[in-house]
Protein backbone atom coordinates (compact mmCIF):
# COMPACT_ATOMS: atom_id res chain seq x y z
CA UNK A 1 0.00 0.00 0.00
CA UNK A 2 1.11 3.61 -0.91
CA UNK A 3 1.84 6.04 2.30
CA UNK A 4 3.03 8.36 -0.05
CA UNK A 5 -0.22 10.93 0.06
CA UNK A 6 0.16 10.88 4.06
CA UNK A 7 3.58 12.14 4.37
CA UNK A 8 3.99 15.96 5.45
CA UNK A 9 4.99 18.67 3.17
CA UNK A 10 6.92 19.90 6.62
CA UNK A 11 7.52 17.22 9.16
CA UNK A 12 7.94 19.62 12.16
CA UNK A 13 3.96 20.44 11.65
CA UNK A 14 1.38 17.75 11.99
CA UNK A 15 -2.00 18.69 11.53
CA UNK A 16 -4.93 16.90 13.45
CA UNK A 17 -6.76 16.16 10.08
CA UNK A 18 -3.48 14.49 9.23
CA UNK A 19 -2.71 12.23 12.25
CA UNK A 20 -6.48 11.01 12.22
CA UNK A 21 -5.69 9.86 8.56
CA UNK A 22 -2.84 7.97 9.83
CA UNK A 23 -4.13 6.34 12.60
CA UNK A 24 -7.41 5.28 10.58
CA UNK A 25 -5.08 2.90 9.26
CA UNK A 26 -4.21 1.49 13.12
CA UNK A 27 -6.37 -1.65 12.38
CA UNK A 28 -5.05 -2.67 8.82
CA UNK A 29 -3.42 -6.35 9.38
CA UNK A 30 -1.06 -6.14 6.89
CA UNK A 31 2.73 -5.83 9.32
CA UNK A 32 4.37 -3.72 6.48
CA UNK A 33 1.46 -1.15 6.68
CA UNK A 34 1.17 -1.57 10.18
CA UNK A 35 5.44 -1.08 9.66
CA UNK A 36 5.30 2.09 7.91
CA UNK A 37 2.73 4.03 10.29
CA UNK A 38 4.15 2.93 13.42
CA UNK A 39 7.60 4.75 12.11
CA UNK A 40 5.73 7.77 11.46
CA UNK A 41 4.53 8.33 14.40
CA UNK A 42 7.31 7.41 16.43
CA UNK A 43 8.78 10.10 13.99
CA UNK A 44 6.14 12.55 14.89
CA UNK A 45 6.42 11.73 19.03
CA UNK A 46 4.23 13.58 21.32
CA UNK A 47 2.46 15.44 18.47
CA UNK A 48 1.09 12.15 17.77
CA UNK A 49 0.45 11.11 21.93
CA UNK A 50 -2.94 12.65 22.05
CA UNK A 51 -4.68 11.25 19.54
CA UNK A 52 -2.95 7.82 20.07
CA UNK A 53 -4.51 8.04 23.54
CA UNK A 54 -7.86 8.40 22.66
CA UNK A 55 -7.79 5.65 20.18
CA UNK A 56 -6.29 2.99 22.71
CA UNK A 57 -8.92 4.36 25.36
CA UNK A 58 -12.29 4.69 22.80
CA UNK A 59 -10.81 2.99 19.77
CA UNK A 60 -13.75 0.58 17.83
CA UNK A 61 -10.93 -1.90 16.77
CA UNK A 62 -9.10 -4.44 19.06
CA UNK A 63 -6.30 -4.29 16.66
CA UNK A 64 -6.28 -0.41 16.64
CA UNK A 65 -6.27 0.08 20.46
CA UNK A 66 -3.43 -2.32 20.63
CA UNK A 67 -1.63 -0.99 18.29
CA UNK A 68 -1.95 2.60 19.45
CA UNK A 69 -1.02 2.00 22.91
CA UNK A 70 2.02 -0.15 21.85
CA UNK A 71 2.66 3.25 20.32
CA UNK A 72 2.13 5.27 23.03
CA UNK A 73 4.31 3.50 25.08
CA UNK A 74 7.45 3.17 22.67
CA UNK A 75 6.86 6.82 22.39
CA UNK A 76 7.01 7.15 26.43
CA UNK A 77 10.03 5.05 26.60
CA UNK A 78 12.04 7.12 24.16
CA UNK A 79 10.85 10.57 26.00
CA UNK A 80 11.91 9.14 29.18
CA UNK A 81 14.86 8.12 27.93
CA UNK A 82 16.00 11.64 26.37
CA UNK A 83 14.43 13.16 29.83
CA UNK A 84 16.50 11.02 31.80
CA UNK A 85 19.94 11.27 30.34
CA UNK A 86 19.34 14.82 30.38
CA UNK A 87 18.26 14.85 34.18
CA UNK A 88 21.74 12.74 35.11
CA UNK A 89 23.98 15.24 32.46
CA UNK A 90 23.01 18.10 34.55
CA UNK A 91 24.40 17.14 37.51
CA UNK A 92 27.98 17.30 37.98
CA UNK A 93 30.41 13.95 39.22
CA UNK A 94 28.80 13.55 42.41
CA UNK A 95 25.88 15.99 42.55
CA UNK A 96 22.20 15.05 43.22
CA UNK A 97 19.71 14.86 41.13
CA UNK A 98 16.82 17.24 40.96
CA UNK A 99 13.68 15.17 42.08
CA UNK A 100 11.32 17.32 40.26
CA UNK A 101 12.28 16.89 36.78
CA UNK A 102 13.13 13.32 37.86
CA UNK A 103 9.58 12.60 39.06
CA UNK A 104 8.06 13.72 36.09
CA UNK A 105 11.01 12.19 33.71
CA UNK A 106 9.26 8.73 35.03
CA UNK A 107 5.88 10.00 34.64
CA UNK A 108 6.72 9.98 30.18
CA UNK A 109 6.54 6.32 30.55
CA UNK A 110 2.94 6.13 30.75
CA UNK A 111 2.19 9.80 29.31
CA UNK A 112 4.19 11.40 26.83
CA UNK A 113 1.74 14.11 26.14
CA UNK A 114 2.51 15.37 29.56
CA UNK A 115 2.36 18.96 29.96
CA UNK A 116 4.28 19.15 33.04
CA UNK A 117 4.03 23.15 33.74
CA UNK A 118 0.87 22.64 34.14
CA UNK A 119 1.33 20.36 37.37
CA UNK A 120 4.50 22.46 38.58
CA UNK A 121 1.92 25.77 38.55
CA UNK A 122 -0.62 23.44 40.56
CA UNK A 123 2.41 22.65 42.71
CA UNK A 124 3.09 26.13 42.88
CA UNK A 125 -0.35 26.75 43.94
CA UNK A 126 -0.35 24.43 46.51
CA UNK A 127 2.47 26.38 48.34
CA UNK A 128 1.40 29.76 47.75
CA UNK A 129 -2.08 28.53 49.81
CA UNK A 130 0.53 26.78 52.70
CA UNK A 131 2.96 29.63 52.67
CA UNK A 132 -0.32 31.89 54.51
CA UNK A 133 -1.39 29.70 56.74
CA UNK A 134 2.25 28.48 57.99
CA UNK A 135 2.99 32.07 59.57
CA UNK A 136 1.78 31.45 62.75
CA UNK A 137 3.56 28.14 63.21
CA UNK A 138 6.01 28.09 65.60
CA UNK A 139 7.31 24.81 66.01
CA UNK A 140 7.00 21.33 63.47
CA UNK A 141 4.47 20.06 64.83
CA UNK A 142 2.17 22.96 64.01
CA UNK A 143 3.33 22.94 60.55
CA UNK A 144 2.78 19.35 59.63
CA UNK A 145 -0.51 19.56 61.31
CA UNK A 146 -1.46 22.47 58.61
CA UNK A 147 0.23 21.10 55.75
CA UNK A 148 -2.16 17.95 56.48
CA UNK A 149 -5.15 19.22 56.86
CA UNK A 150 -4.61 21.46 53.33
CA UNK A 151 -3.21 18.23 51.50
CA UNK A 152 -5.61 15.35 53.02
CA UNK A 153 -8.82 16.83 54.49
CA UNK A 154 -9.19 19.84 52.03
CA UNK A 155 -7.55 18.82 48.76
CA UNK A 156 -8.59 14.67 49.15
CA UNK A 157 -5.03 13.24 49.15
CA UNK A 158 -4.88 9.56 50.50
CA UNK A 159 -3.46 6.61 50.19
CA UNK A 160 -4.89 4.49 47.14
CA UNK A 161 -6.56 0.98 48.19
CA UNK A 162 -4.44 -1.77 49.05
CA UNK A 163 -5.42 -4.98 47.48
CA UNK A 164 -2.80 -6.02 45.14
CA UNK A 165 -4.80 -5.31 41.75
CA UNK A 166 -5.29 -1.28 42.74
CA UNK A 167 -2.02 -0.99 44.49
CA UNK A 168 0.46 -2.15 41.61
CA UNK A 169 -2.02 -0.08 38.83
CA UNK A 170 0.83 2.24 37.54
CA UNK A 171 -1.53 5.27 37.93
CA UNK A 172 -0.83 5.29 41.81
CA UNK A 173 2.86 5.96 40.58
CA UNK A 174 2.84 8.49 37.94
CA UNK A 175 3.21 11.45 40.14
CA UNK A 176 0.91 13.28 37.14
CA UNK A 177 -2.21 10.63 37.53
CA UNK A 178 -1.30 11.01 41.62
CA UNK A 179 -1.92 14.89 41.16
CA UNK A 180 -4.66 13.92 39.13
CA UNK A 181 -7.02 11.55 40.68
CA UNK A 182 -5.18 12.81 44.77
CA UNK A 183 -4.29 8.94 45.59
CA UNK A 184 -1.15 7.27 45.10
CA UNK A 185 1.51 4.72 46.73
CA UNK A 186 3.18 5.72 49.74
CA UNK A 187 6.63 7.16 47.65
CA UNK A 188 4.38 9.12 45.24
CA UNK A 189 2.15 10.87 47.65
CA UNK A 190 5.75 11.51 49.38
CA UNK A 191 6.95 13.22 46.00
CA UNK A 192 4.28 15.67 46.01
CA UNK A 193 4.61 16.33 49.95
CA UNK A 194 8.10 17.21 49.67
CA UNK A 195 7.76 19.52 46.19
CA UNK A 196 5.27 21.71 47.95
CA UNK A 197 7.72 21.87 51.15
CA UNK A 198 11.13 22.39 48.98
CA UNK A 199 8.82 25.65 47.78
CA UNK A 200 8.73 26.76 51.29
CA UNK A 201 11.91 25.86 52.06
CA UNK A 202 10.46 23.44 54.96
CA UNK A 203 13.14 21.18 56.56
CA UNK A 204 11.24 17.96 54.95
CA UNK A 205 13.15 15.02 54.03
CA UNK A 206 12.80 11.94 51.92
CA UNK A 207 13.44 8.05 53.75
CA UNK A 208 13.99 5.44 52.54
CA UNK A 209 11.90 3.05 54.59
CA UNK A 210 11.40 -0.38 53.40
CA UNK A 211 7.79 -0.86 51.97
CA UNK A 212 6.57 2.17 53.01
CA UNK A 213 8.72 5.41 51.83
CA UNK A 214 8.46 8.20 54.82
CA UNK A 215 9.16 11.88 54.90
CA UNK A 216 11.38 13.18 57.89
CA UNK A 217 10.85 16.31 59.52
CA UNK A 218 14.55 17.67 60.66
CA UNK A 219 15.27 20.93 62.64
CA UNK A 220 17.66 21.91 64.60
CA UNK A 221 15.14 21.39 67.53
CA UNK A 222 12.89 18.33 66.27
CA UNK A 223 13.26 15.47 64.71
CA UNK A 224 10.58 13.17 63.56
CA UNK A 225 8.41 11.23 60.85
CA UNK A 226 5.34 11.91 58.64
CA UNK A 227 3.77 8.94 56.75
CA UNK A 228 1.33 10.82 53.67
CA UNK A 229 0.46 7.37 52.66
CA UNK A 230 -1.59 7.41 56.46
CA UNK A 231 -3.06 10.34 55.56
CA UNK A 232 0.06 12.78 57.02
CA UNK A 233 -0.09 10.72 60.41
CA UNK A 234 3.48 11.66 62.65
CA UNK A 235 5.44 8.73 64.14
CA UNK A 236 8.60 8.24 65.82
CA UNK A 237 11.87 5.90 65.68
CA UNK A 238 10.22 3.18 68.10
CA UNK A 239 7.13 3.35 65.81
CA UNK A 240 9.32 2.79 62.50
CA UNK A 241 11.08 0.00 64.70
CA UNK A 242 7.73 -1.65 65.50
CA UNK A 243 6.29 -1.45 61.98
CA UNK A 244 9.83 -3.42 60.63
CA UNK A 245 9.46 -5.96 63.10
CA UNK A 246 5.75 -6.71 62.23
CA UNK A 247 6.94 -7.07 58.16
CA UNK A 248 9.00 -9.30 59.26
CA UNK A 249 12.16 -6.73 58.40
CA UNK A 250 15.02 -6.58 60.11
CA UNK A 251 16.51 -3.13 61.26
CA UNK A 252 19.30 -1.07 60.63
CA UNK A 253 19.39 2.64 61.37
CA UNK A 254 20.08 3.74 57.93
CA UNK A 255 16.24 2.85 57.20
CA UNK A 256 15.65 6.23 59.23
CA UNK A 257 18.18 8.02 57.36
CA UNK A 258 17.66 10.61 54.66
CA UNK A 259 17.85 9.44 51.41
CA UNK A 260 19.05 11.03 48.45
CA UNK A 261 16.73 12.35 45.10
CA UNK A 262 18.63 10.03 42.59
CA UNK A 263 17.59 7.07 45.16
CA UNK A 264 14.27 8.15 45.11
CA UNK A 265 13.61 8.20 41.74
CA UNK A 266 15.46 4.81 41.11
CA UNK A 267 13.28 3.66 43.66
CA UNK A 268 10.17 4.70 41.70
CA UNK A 269 11.39 2.91 38.77
CA UNK A 270 12.55 -0.01 40.54
CA UNK A 271 8.50 -0.02 41.93
CA UNK A 272 7.26 0.33 38.26
CA UNK A 273 9.88 -2.51 37.42
CA UNK A 274 7.93 -4.56 39.33
CA UNK A 275 4.31 -3.39 37.70
CA UNK A 276 5.89 -4.22 34.07
CA UNK A 277 7.86 -7.06 34.47
CA UNK A 278 5.75 -9.45 33.47
CA UNK A 279 2.70 -7.67 31.35
CA UNK A 280 5.24 -5.76 29.31
CA UNK A 281 9.07 -6.40 30.00
CA UNK A 282 10.44 -4.38 27.35
CA UNK A 283 9.46 -0.85 29.78
CA UNK A 284 10.66 -2.96 32.88
CA UNK A 285 14.00 -3.66 30.61
CA UNK A 286 14.50 -0.20 29.79
CA UNK A 287 13.82 1.15 33.02
CA UNK A 288 16.04 -0.98 34.78
CA UNK A 289 19.13 0.05 32.36
CA UNK A 290 17.77 3.38 33.73
CA UNK A 291 17.85 2.70 37.11
CA UNK A 292 22.09 1.69 36.34
CA UNK A 293 22.96 4.87 34.64
CA UNK A 294 21.08 6.81 37.75
CA UNK A 295 22.32 4.62 40.46
CA UNK A 296 24.87 2.80 39.73
CA UNK A 297 25.07 -0.74 41.49
CA UNK A 298 24.80 1.70 44.67
CA UNK A 299 22.54 -0.12 47.47
CA UNK A 300 20.60 -2.22 45.64
CA UNK A 301 18.84 -4.33 48.01
CA UNK A 302 15.71 -5.61 47.15
CA UNK A 303 13.78 -5.64 50.50
CA UNK A 304 14.91 -1.85 51.08
CA UNK A 305 13.99 -0.59 47.98
CA UNK A 306 10.30 -1.54 46.96
CA UNK A 307 6.91 -0.32 47.75
CA UNK A 308 4.31 -3.06 48.89
CA UNK A 309 0.74 -3.48 50.04
CA UNK A 310 1.14 -4.18 54.08
CA UNK A 311 -0.46 -7.62 53.67
CA UNK A 312 2.71 -8.34 52.27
Amino acid sequence: MNLAPLEFADSAIAPSSQIDAILSLLDDPDPIVQGSIRARLLELGDLAAPALRRVSREGDEELARVNAESTLKEIGLRKFRAEMREVIAACDEGEDINLERGAFAVALIGYPELRVGEYRQQLDTMAAVLESRLRGCDNGYMVVREFNFYMFEQLGYQGCRQDKASYFDPENSYVNRVMDRRTGIPIALSTVYLLVARRLGLPFQGVGFPARYLVKYRSASEEFFIDPFKNGSVTNYSECRRLLRDLNVEFRPEYLEPVSDRKTVARMMRNLVDIYSESDPVTAHSLQHTIADLVGDEDDERDDDSEGTEEE
